[in-house]
């Protein structure tokens, strides 16, 4: 009951907060922009425009945690991937897709998500502003680090994947901002411990740079093993099962 109801409390705080524009005072919290002056009023409180959906929306603040979740999963796999899988296993390539799609869906959403603007403040729901600043920022970014090359490989590579996608298939490790992202505002928001939030990303990105070393470490040894050590054995992830090679 007792971790029921942090992770209640936890959600609340970025999901289902209010904006009270009545107090004139915000709740929100903010990745880069400096705060307003003492006594600006924030507009979040203003109707905005028909299928322009407000960055401050429960409803899309769950969605955003709902992908932060998702990118966890993709910072994990894809280094694994990337070293240790030789054949593309059936349950986990149709699982990547449907993450893949997920973000493939966030990226045409963020084309209708109002922005702040850095200067006035104001919440902008102009489509044709929202698109320039989308496709002038990270939209390339996020298209490369969607597409599935992981099926693409499968055209060109006789179902073996070859090294050139799985080099792009790391693209996916762009996603990563999001996590910063979610940091930064939390060592902004006082309701939180700066202190322990510092340690928590210590910790995830000192366990994110062990995995990746682990797994890059393992590809170079499988690549490039040592001649002087014949009959080395390594295990090799082949239908979801280890099985044991000789190197002769």
């Amino acid at each position: 009951m007792l971790c029921f109801h942090i992770q209640k409390t936890f959600l609340s705080r970025f999901c289902m907060e209010e904006l009270h524009m009545s107090t004139g005072t915000h709740s929100g919290f903010f990745s880069s922009d400096l705060l307003p002056s003492l006594g600006a009023r924030i507009n979040q409180a203003t109707k905005l425009r028909r299928h322009i959906i407000s960055p401050f929306d429960p409803h899309y603040r769950a969605w955003e945690m709902f992908l932060i979740l998702l990118v966890i999963y993709s910072a994990w796999i894809s280094p694994f991937e990337f070293a240790f899988l030789s054949y593309k296993q059936d349950v986990l390539f149709i699982f990547d897709n449907i993450v893949n799609s997920f973000f493939a869906v966030d990226i045409v959403l963020t084309f209708f998500v109002a922005y702040l603007d850095s200067q006035s403040y104001i919440l902008i729901d102009d489509p044709k502003r929202i698109a320039i600043r989308y496709v002038s920022t990270w939209f390339t970014f996020d298209v490369c680090s969607t597409v599935p090359f992981q099926s693409l490989s499968l055209l060109f590579t006789d179902h073996n994947g070859g090294l050139g996608f799985k080099l792009l298939s790391m693209l996916r490790l762009w996603r990563l901002r999001r996590v910063s992202s979610l940091f930064t505002r939390l060592e902004k928001d006082i309701r939180f411990n700066y202190f322990w939030t510092r340690c928590t990303k210590l910790i995830a990105v000192t366990l994110f740079a062990v995995h990746c070393a682990g797994c890059f470490n393992y590809m170079i040894a499988d690549r490039y093993p040592d001649p002087k050590e014949p009959g080395l054995v390594r295990p090799i992830l082949i239908s979801s099962k280890w099985e044991f090679g000789t190197d002769m």
